[in-house]
């Protein structure tokens, strides 16, 4: 049998319940729903009990008036976040076997406090309360500080909950634990300064290279140095970092992905110029003085000059 051509699949393909529908090649599917007009109360009624039966369900969920429709879909949200509990936490034994958000009960805690968001029910920041006390003890001793696998999550979500909660204690308890980050911040200053080279106070190496992008580079590292708490040594070793940084790049406005590199090609978040960019709006919200203006002119630059077809375009 021979094949239909691609455009004539294209032409000839229809949305279901008979409508034509765009070609792939166009961005946009054509909207074949009526204009929302209220309905009275007794044809809202009659739609939902027709799509609690589940008759031609996706339809009947988008025809739903607006109103209807967002309390539907509360109620199965609401439904989920049940069933997730039940099975997460409840089935467990109230047990923590891995506290982390990404893929542990922490997930199900900071679950119940959007539920809370949404429905004010102080059941579910209660219950999200417990479970993150529970994971405050299961990660006490870990190694993992960040966000979605570590100890930060545990303590920022904590601390919300706390604070919502009206829990001062809690709330100064988990807040007190960031304080720690400033041995961090102290091994990160000690450690760039020891790697540093002639005209750049502070530099790190990532699998033998000295890479300076935004994902494990130097841009990537005084991003964070500077949602910091800095002593004034520390902030002009920053700054000079930054500096040098932007007197180094290419005549095209973009950046090395290392230290030494010529090849003017990677212009990703990662690699090169839009990562670097991001660093230097952050240095324009916190640094005043003479280098507030030198690093505004390199944002302006670095979007004028770099090729947007790079930005775009897959590189080999």
């Amino acid at each position: 049998m021979s094949q239909m051509p691609d455009k004539a699949k294209a032409k000839n393909r229809t949305r279901p319940g008979g409508g034509k529908t765009a070609k792939m090649s166009d961005r946009f599917f054509p909207n074949q729903f009526p204009d929302y007009v209220p309905p009275p109360e007794a044809a809202m009624a009659g739609e939902e009990a027709s799509f609690s039966r589940g008759e031609d369900s996706l339809t009947m969920l988008l025809s739903l008036p607006h109103p209807a429709l967002s309390e539907t879909l509360k109620r199965s949200a609401l439904d989920l976040k049940d069933s997730v509990v039940r099975e997460t936490w409840e089935l467990s034994g109230r047990r923590v076997k891995d506290h982390t958000l990404y893929t542990g009960v922490l997930g199900t805690a900071y679950l119940l406090f959007k539920a809370y968001q949404a429905t004010n029910n102080s059941n579910d920041l209660k219950l999200c309360s417990q479970i993150i006390e529970a994971c405050d003890s299961a990660s006490a001793d870990s190694s993992r500080v960040t966000f979605i696998c570590g100890r930060a999550g545990v303590c920022a979500l904590g601390a919300v909950t706390a604070k919502h909660a009206g829990d001062e204690r809690l709330l100064n308890y988990y807040l007190t634990q960031f304080k720690q980050q400033r041995a961090v911040v102290d091994e990160i200053i000690m450690g760039g300064r020891r790697m540093a080279q002639k005209g750049c106070p502070l530099m790190y190496e990532w699998h033998g290279k000295k890479y300076w992008g935004a994902a494990h580079g130097v841009a990537g590292i005084m991003h964070v140095l500077m949602d910091m708490q800095l002593k004034q040594d520390e902030i002009e070793d920053v700054k000079s970092t930054l500096r040098y940084m932007i007197m180094n790049r290419f005549p095209s406005g973009n950046y090395p992905s290392s230290q030494g590199s010529n090849s003017d090609r990677l212009v990703h978040w990662c690699h090169g110029a839009p990562g670097v960019a991001l660093t230097f709006v952050k240095a324009a919200e916190v640094i005043s003085g003479s280098l507030f203006h030198v690093v505004t002119h390199s944002i302006k630059h670095t979007f004028d000059s770099t090729s947007w077809h790079d930005l775009v375009t897959p590189v080999d």
